[in-house]
């Protein structure tokens, strides 16, 4: 589980590839599109988010925002398409790509099958 830039799931598939799930609630969301308009972002970034089309990878709390941050200003690369979760509360997921990630989820990872295979983790790895 990741909680940054929300909450969500790291996933690393077999040859140590990363994506990440982002996972919003609804009333999170809401509270996104508040901060939005007072951020005085673009227009038709507020509506795609109205209309719960696309789901912020960043922490805008976590930023001082404003019009010109890049978060705004190059709004289309951080964020993402969303998917809709039906159940007593809607959930919208986004998928991230490896690229898309945080950087702070960009260092290295042990695939699995290299662990299997070798059945140990190199020294220079653990320090």
């Amino acid at each position: 589980m990741i909680d940054h830039p929300h909450t969500g799931y790291l996933m690393v598939d077999r040859k140590g590839r990363k994506r990440g799930l982002i996972v919003y609630r609804e009333d999170a969301l809401s509270e996104h599109i508040a901060d939005l308009k007072q951020w005085k972002a673009p227009a038709n970034l507020i509506n795609e988010v109205i209309q719960k089309n696309l789901i912020p990878a960043v922490n805008g709390s976590e930023e001082d925002l404003n019009a010109e941050h890049p978060f705004i200003k190059q709004w289309e690369r951080y964020y993402h398409p969303a998917i809709k979760i039906k159940s007593a509360k809607n959930y919208f997921v986004a998928m991230l790509t490896e690229e898309d990630l945080p950087q702070c989820y960009q260092g290295q990872v042990i695939p699995y099958a290299d662990f299997i295979e070798n059945n140990s983790l190199n020294r220079e790895i653990l320090h």
